[in-house]
C-alpha cells in the first residue's frame, strides 16, 4: 500500500512474508510460540513463509531448545519436518505452562488382577485435626519411556502401552495362577514379583507362598518404521528367580530356568550356567556399618538401584504417627539418601536434609517438604526437558482456595533449580528473577490423578490412577 505525503514523496509498508530472509528472521524472534502459529492462517504466502523449514527449526531452537523432538533430531533416521512439529511442540508447551490438559485418557483396568500390594509401614501424618497418608503402596502398573505396563480389563492380561504410538504389546507372563506383588519397569527390563496362588503342596509348605520374580527385557525393535514413527516394542522372557534369601540377584545373563515350575530344584541350573545369581547380601552388621538399621522406629521410603549404586531413602516427620510411635516421635522432618556401591564395600554416599527452621528445610533437592506448610506426594520429573509436575499436601490455613490438595505444573533451570511456568509464556532468566509464578491444575484432576498417591510422565503427558484404582493419562 503506497501513502503519498504532502512532500511528494512516498513510502511503502510490506508485508513481513515479502521481508529479506534475516529481517523477517529476526521479526519472528519477536512473536510468542502461539502467534507464529497465527500467522499461518493469514494467507497463502504467510502460510509459505512462517511454515517453511528454516523458520519452523530457528523457532524450535529459539522457544524450545530442551524439547524432545530438539533432543532426538541428531539421531533421527530422517530429516525431521520441522514446519509440523513445530506446531505440535508449542501446542504441548502452551498446555503445560498453563497446566491445562489437552487431552483427558482414562484406561480400565482388571477388577480381579489379583494384586496385592506390599504392605508399607503404617505411617500418616496428624496435623490440625486430620491425617493425611504418609507413605501408601505400589500402584498396580509402571511406566518408564512413555510404555505403560498394566494388566488389561478386556483380555485379563498383562500389556505394554505405547502412549506415543497407541499399539499395545501382550506381556508374556501367564498371571492366571499367580498374585502379583510388585511391578518395575527400568532401564529397559520389567521385572514383576509375584507369589503362588494358592500353595502347590500344603503338605509339604504347609501355608508358606512361595515368592518369585520373573524378569523380561523390553526394547525397540531395531528396524524403525518407514514412515519414521517409534518402532514396536517387543518384550521376551529374561530369567527368574525366587526372593526368599535376602540380596540382589545379577541378571545380566538370561537363563531359561523356572524355579516356580522345577519345586524341588531337579533342573536347577550348575554353577557354570547362566542364571541370576546373588551379588549383594545385607545382613545386620552391614546394615549397621552403612548406618541404616531401622531400631524401634522404622525410616524405610524406599529402595532404587542403577547400574552402580544402591540407594536407600528414608524419611521421618514430626507428624508422623504409627503403632507404637508416638514415644519415638521425631521432632524435625529428617530425609536421608545413602548410596551403597554394588562393588566394594565404599565408600558410602549420604545426602542428609534435616528441618531445623521455623520457615522449613532450605534444601530442595532430596526433600518432600521443599516449601513451607506442604508436604509433596509424588512428582513427575523430565530431567533432560526441565519440567516437573509436582502434587503436594497444603497444611495451612483452610481458606486456602484450593485447600488441602492441588498440583502445580513448574519448570526447573538447568542448573537443577526450579522455576515456575509462568501461565502466559516460557519464563526467561530475567522474568525468573523479577519474581515466580506457579500455575495449579484445576482441582478435579487430582482425584483421577493421586488417587493411589504416585504420578509419573515427561513433558508430553503425566499418568496416575484415580480413586477407583482406574488409569488416567493426562495428555499436553
Amino acid at each position: 500500500m503506497d501513502h503519498v505525503g504532502d512532500t511528494g514523496t512516498s513510502s511503502t509498508t510490506r508485508d513481513p512474508p515479502s521481508l529479506p530472509v534475516d529481517l523477517f528472521h529476526l521479526l519472528s524472534d519477536y512473536l510468542t510460540p502461539e502467534d507464529c502459529i497465527r500467522c499461518r492462517r493469514v494467507g497463502r504466502r504467510w502460510n509459505d513463509a512462517f511454515s517453511s523449514q528454516d523458520l519452523s527449526r530457528r523457532l524450535m531452537h529459539r522457544n524450545f531448545p530442551r524439547a524432545r523432538e530438539m533432543r532426538n533430531a541428531a539421531n533421527a533416521p530422517i530429516s525431521p519436518d520441522w514446519a509440523q512439529i513445530y506446531p505440535i511442540v508449542a501446542r504441548r508447551y502452551f498446555h503445560l505452562r498453563s497446566a491445562r490438559a489437552r487431552r483427558i485418557e482414562r484406561i480400565d483396568i482388571d477388577p480381579k488382577s489379583y494384586f496385592e500390594p506390599v504392605k508399607p509401614f503404617k505411617r500418616w501424618l496428624q496435623r490440625r485435626g486430620k491425617i493425611y497418608p504418609f507413605q501408601r503402596e505400589d500402584p498396580n502398573w509402571c511406566m518408564e519411556d512413555g510404555l505403560l505396563i498394566y494388566r488389561e480389563n478386556v483380555y485379563s492380561g498383562y500389556v505394554a502401552y505405547d502412549l506415543e504410538t497407541g499399539r499395545r504389546v501382550s506381556v508374556p507372563f501367564d498371571g492366571v495362577d499367580k498374585t502379583v506383588r510388585r511391578l518395575r519397569l527400568a532401564h529397559n527390563v520389567l521385572v514383576i514379583e509375584w507369589c503362588e496362588r494358592p500353595a502347590p503342596d500344603p503338605f509339604i509348605l504347609g501355608n508358606i507362598y512361595r515368592h518369585f520374580a520373573t524378569a523380561f527385557d523390553v526394547r525397540r525393535s531395531s528396524e524403525p518404521d518407514p514412515d519414521g514413527s517409534p518402532s514396536p516394542w517387543t518384550i521376551r522372557f529374561r530369567s527368574e528367580w525366587k526372593i526368599h534369601d535376602l540380596g540382589f540377584p545379577k541378571i545380566e545373563d538370561a537363563s531359561p530356568y523356572r524355579p516356580s515350575e522345577d519345586p524341588l530344584g531337579i533342573n536347577r541350573p550348575g554353577p557354570w550356567q547362566p542364571q541370576p545369581r546373588v551379588v549383594k547380601r545385607f545382613g545386620e552388621d552391614e546394615l549397621g556399618f552403612f548406618d541404616i538399621r531401622q531400631g524401634k522406629r522404622p525410616i524405610f521410603r524406599e529402595i532404587l538401584l542403577d547400574e552402580e549404586t544402591i540407594y536407600i531413602h528414608e524419611e521421618d516427620h514430626t507428624w508422623d504417627l504409627g503403632r507404637g510411635w508416638p514415644e519415638n516421635r521425631n521432632s524435625n522432618h529428617l530425609v536421608r539418601a545413602t548410596g551403597i556401591p554394588l562393588s566394594g564395600v565404599g565408600p558410602r554416599w549420604v545426602d542428609i536434609c534435616v528441618d531445623i527452621s521455623p520457615v522449613g528445610c532450605i534444601r530442595q533437592d532430596i526433600g518432600r517438604h521443599e516449601l513451607p506448610r506442604h508436604l509433596t506426594v509424588s512428582d513427575a520429573v523430565d530431567w533432560l526437558a526441565g519440567v516437573r509436575i509436582v502434587a503436594r499436601y497444603y497444611f495451612g490455613p483452610a481458606d486456602r482456595t484450593s485447600f488441602l490438595e492441588y498440583m502445580r505444573s513448574r519448570r526447573m533451570r538447568t542448573d537443577g533449580r526450579l522455576e515456575a511456568a509462568s501461565p502466559t509464556h516460557i519464563c526467561t532468566e530475567m522474568e525468573i528473577e523479577a519474581g515466580l509464578h506457579e500455575t495449579e491444575f484445576q482441582n478435579d484432576i487430582w482425584g483421577r490423578l493421586l488417587g493411589k498417591g504416585k504420578i509419573v510422565g515427561d513433558e508430553r503427558w503425566v499418568v496416575g490412577a484415580g480413586w477407583d484404582g482406574n488409569i488416567t493419562v493426562v495428555r499436553f
